[in-house]
């Protein structure tokens, strides 16, 4: 299977390279940050911000005619664009990356996503702030398309949001976690914003260590095969909360979960009532600590319509304390997002555009795999199994996966692939009946006693149903959200890459970036008599204070030149 492309770096004399991807070529140096493996991020990044300008212009005109002909009333919601503006043609949007290092997303989203007003690449770094500016002018873009700021993050969205000079669309990809970011972002964002958030924390969003998800979250892990997808939802649970507390509600467009790291696409709107739904689109998990069965159930439901919500009620909790299947403990986990993770008509979209912009994006058969394959996914269901868990977890070679799908079809049930893992079974059907179907096919390939008293046991210690199964029927085929391309008489048809090998050796997150320089100055001051600014700043940096050399202590010193006195000569 080939590779996707990667960006091409052409090495410079002295330590200042230069990377060239998409439109953009921008220079760096050692202390920036820069990982060539987020070229997809980016790639898809870029598609999703496209869309989302044309989507915007089809809203302001829209608007604008339906405010056309009305007596001129106050904005109810300061995030929305003002009567005065709505008179005028579409401005366009306005972008802000909150952490920019070198600034190559700012520069690819100026040049290549349409109809953009302005953007804001901001970054705490002098040093990267410096590098951005270079980048701006090596790209020739306008000084009034792009500003390079200077400053924390979280301080210059809740600045923003203060001044009323909100966002369009957001882009925060922190190194870690983005928490911290989090309440001043989805503050700072306009009526209907974009958010576009990525994750690199996945230990602690796939239960390594669920005391620190709680506390970063608010969430709780539970160790499972569906890890990466219980991520995304814990992701969206805590910027669904999030926005509740301001009066505002989130709808995903995107949910992404590829290589080392998670993306969400979300648009983010402002209403008291829908807010309130928030509380139905959370869910408890309850998981079997022995085998892979699992059980969600929602915080609330509401009462009314889905659009207008009168009130949320509770529903009764989880009553089995052991699993019904093998008699493990069930284990809670959650809250998590239980309501669609895309939306399908975006999908749609972008993989429209793909068709129609040939050759745009260094990855674009990655793109159109992981788009196509999220299209075909249950939308309204919740994780997914294994097909490796669940039959290592009764001693079975495992079946052909799309055997395993055609026989929960065959039982009435709807199952779909999966984008984050091509083993994965995402189904509707309740666990009783996935080990049923596995009954049937141990029947066929027996395997080895089972130990008394064990998971594999007691599963397998119940009789099968009667439903006779045809492991040789294959699985209905997903409708397409695109009609198949004309293809010329004799021509092959391209498969599409939807789980693509890894990009390159020891690929990952990469280390931190090293801003020796900045951190060398600001750790001299430090050590000066008197403190400085440099030595609040390094305080801020490096999350600890500058460290002082420490004080002579006079009685030392004393001791020290009496035992010296005392000493006998050679």
């Amino acid at each position: 299977m080939e590779t996707e492309p990667q960006p091409q770096e052409q090495p410079k004399e002295g330590p200042v390279r230069t990377v060239t991807e998409g439109k953009a070529s921008i220079l760096l140096d050692g202390g920036i940050f820069y990982n060539n493996v987020q070229c997809f991020n980016r790639d898809l990044s870029t598609l999703m911000l496209t869309l989302f300008s044309q989507t915007r212009e089809i809203e302001w005109n829209e608007k604008k005619a339906k405010m056309a002909g009305r007596r001129r009333r106050k904005k109810a919601d300061p995030a929305d664009p003002s009567p005065e503006e709505l008179e005028g043609e579409f401005p366009g949007i306005r972008i802000l990356e909150s952490l920019a290092a070198s600034g190559l997303r700012s520069v690819r989203y100026t040049l290549e996503v349409p109809k953009v007003r302005h953007v804001v690449a901001n970054d705490l770094d002098p040093a990267a702030v410096e590098m951005i500016r270079r980048n701006i002018e090596h790209n020739g873009i306008a000084p009034e398309r792009i500003t390079a700021n200077q400053g924390d993050a979280t301080l210059y969205t809740y600045g923003s949001k203060a001044a009323g000079t909100y966002f369009d669309a957001i882009d925060l990809d922190p190194y870690g976690t983005p928490a911290p970011f989090l309440d001043a972002t989805v503050q700072a964002v306009a009526n209907g914003g974009l958010l576009a958030i990525t994750c690199t924390d996945m230990g602690v969003l796939c239960g390594n260590n669920p005391e620190v998800c709680f506390a970063k979250y608010g969430s709780i892990p539970v160790k499972g095969k569906f890890c990466h997808e219980m991520a995304l939802r814990i992701c969206l649970a805590n910027i669904a909360t999030l926005c509740a507390r301001h009066g505002r509600y989130l709808v995903p467009v995107l949910s992404l979960s590829a290589d080392f790291y998670i993306r969400v696409f979300v648009r983010v709107w402002t209403s008291q009532v829908l807010a309130k739904r928030t509380y139905s689109q959370l869910s408890h998990l309850f998981k079997c600590n022995q085998c892979p069965a699992f059980q969600t159930q929602p915080l609330g439901r509401i009462v009314g319509e889905y659009n207008n919500p009168r009130k949320c009620t509770t529903v009764p909790a989880y009553p089995a304390p052991q699993c019904a299947h093998c008699g493990g403990r069930i284990v809670l986990a959650g809250p998590l997002w239980n309501s669609p993770l895309h939306d399908v008509e975006v999908l749609r979209r972008a993989l429209e555009h793909l068709r129609a912009h040939p050759g745009q994006f260094q990855t674009e058969q990655r793109i159109r795999g992981v788009l196509t394959t999220m299209s075909e996914e249950l939308n309204d269901v919740m994780l997914y199994y294994n097909l490796h868990d669940i039959c290592q977890q009764i001693h079975v070679m495992p079946p052909p996966i799309d055997a395993l799908r055609s026989a929960i079809v065959q039982r009435g049930h709807r199952v779909a692939p999966s984008h984050i893992s091509p083993l994965a079974i995402k189904t509707d059907a309740p666990a009783e009946v996935v080990w049923d179907v596995m009954r049937h096919w141990a029947r066929l390939r027996p395997p080895k006693t089972p130990k008394p008293d064990t998971a594999a046991a007691r599963i397998l210690a119940v009789v099968p149903s009667d439903v006779v199964i045809d492991w040789a029927l294959p699985p209905p085929k997903p409708e397409p959200v695109l009609p198949e391309p004309e293809v010329a008489p004799g021509q092959k048809v391209k498969k599409l890459t939807r789980f693509p090998p890894n990009p390159e050796k020891d690929w990952g997150p990469k280390a931190r970036a090293h801003r020796s320089q900045y951190v060398q100055q600001a750790a001299a001051a430090a050590a000066s008599p008197e403190p400085t600014a440099s030595a609040a700043s390094a305080e801020l940096i490096e999350g600890a204070p500058a460290k002082r050399p420490p004080s002579p202590d006079p009685s030392a010193e004393a001791a020290k030149k009496s035992r010296a006195d005392t000493a006998p000569s050679p």
